[in-house]
């Protein structure tokens, strides 16, 4: 079995080294049923001295066609990953954002479970993170399966930060392109968004860590941030 890893950042190192380390921790980065990539769209200086350093344990693609267009680069860049996953003949793609930490080990048991999931023709992706109020809008459209080992979500059929069988996609004919309001469109009637029982995959813990605020000018909600993420 093999999972590409397929990791989204621009300009957010101290988010992406919190990342990193917890891949490092949990996850079997030397393990060939394992590639990691990040999907690079910076511009500072700072971010493209850091990228260096770790070039040589994490495989490392720049995007730079739409600079000001952060939601079209996240597109494209999911669509490579896709293609890559295709030509290399992987089996599931996990995709990150660099928001994100990983928070337990994943074992070949999660992926067996993983892979019975996608056994549900309807499920079209698997969201591994923790359940947040601002996604699920109270929970209501969330229930379990009928087999009662993965939740249903079926308020979204999509998720940029999740699990894709790589042969279900393709079988699809699917492309991230779209953007995410197109897919849910397109694919909502047909699929829903399972989520785990056991997910392995946290926000930050301040859920607008990575969103700019009116605030950010104060030195104070930027050294609350910082503490947050070290935490």
């Amino acid at each position: 079995m093999k999972i590409l890893v397929a990791i989204f950042h621009k300009d957010r190192i101290n988010y992406l080294d919190n990342l990193l380390n917890s891949i490092d921790k949990f996850l079997p980065t030397k393990s060939n049923n394992f590639k990691f990539i990040i999907f690079d769209n910076s511009e500072n200086n700072s971010s493209k001295t850091y990228l260096k350093k770790i070039n040589k344990k994490f495989q490392i693609i720049s995007n730079v066609k739409n600079r000001q267009n952060n939601i079209k680069n996240l597109y494209l860049s999911m669509n490579k990953s896709l293609r890559i996953a295709k030509e290399e003949l992987f089996d599931y793609i996990l995709t990150l954002q660099e928001d994100m930490q990983i928070v337990s080990n994943i074992t070949g048991k999660d992926f067996k479970k993983i892979t019975k999931i996608f056994e549900d023709k309807n499920v079209l992706c698997i969201n591994p993170t923790f359940f947040r109020k601002i996604d699920c809008v109270n929970f209501k459209n969330v229930h379990l399966s009928k087999k009662k080992n993965y939740y249903i979500y079926d308020g979204t059929s999509y998720a940029d930060c999740a699990i894709f069988s790589v042969k279900k996609l393709l079988k699809i004919n699917f492309n991230f392109k779209s953007g995410e309001d197109k897919i849910d469109k397109k694919y909502i009637k047909k699929y829903y968004l399972a989520y785990l029982i056991n997910p392995f995959v946290h926000f930050l813990p301040w859920s607008e860590s990575s969103r700019k605020s009116r605030f950010d000018k104060f030195y104070i909600t930027k050294f609350i941030k910082k503490i947050l993420v070290k935490i």
